[in-house]
């Protein structure tokens, strides 16, 4: 709302500026007054565009927490491949989110794929270096390493 709000302030004191500069330079004020009214319109679809991909991402934040959720249940049921393919998919959508790439680690560590758990648990530990679990998860990973 503040960016918004100085957003406007500031399109409305480029208005005047620029009516004010047309007027001391000789050039015709209407025409100044047009341009300017496109840049406030071109600002203001700005506006909106930042608010679409706002909204397109908080939905798709919200989509990877349904199949993080998802994919937790199955590996809670021991269901490790398909727990591994909705974290996968969580993954593609929020690729910064550390949770999944620990519980995707520990599903495919729980079936054997010792390369790519320790894959996960890597990038687990990149994005969340200080985890409380941060020494554990580095031990298992030189343990997958050996």
């Amino acid at each position: 709302m503040f960016d918004s709000m100085n957003s406007r302030m500031f399109s409305s004191i480029l208005l005047v500026t620029t009516i004010l500069a047309a007027t001391l330079s000789g050039f015709d004020p209407a025409s100044a007054e047009d341009y300017s009214i496109r840049q406030i319109t071109l600002n203001m679809k700005q506006d909106n565009s930042n608010k679409t991909l706002q909204d397109k991402l908080t939905k798709q934040i919200q989509e990877s927490r349904l199949l993080y959720s998802s994919g937790n249940r199955e590996l809670d049921s021991k269901d490790y491949d398909n727990a591994i393919a909705s974290y996968q998919k969580a993954i593609t959508l929020e690729p910064t989110f550390p949770p999944i790439h620990y519980n995707i680690g520990m599903a495919h560590l729980a079936i054997g794929n010792k390369k790519e758990a320790s894959q996960h648990l890597r990038t687990f530990l990149t994005l969340r270096p200080n985890a409380f679990n941060a020494k554990e998860v580095h031990d298992l990973i030189k343990l997958l390493s050996n």
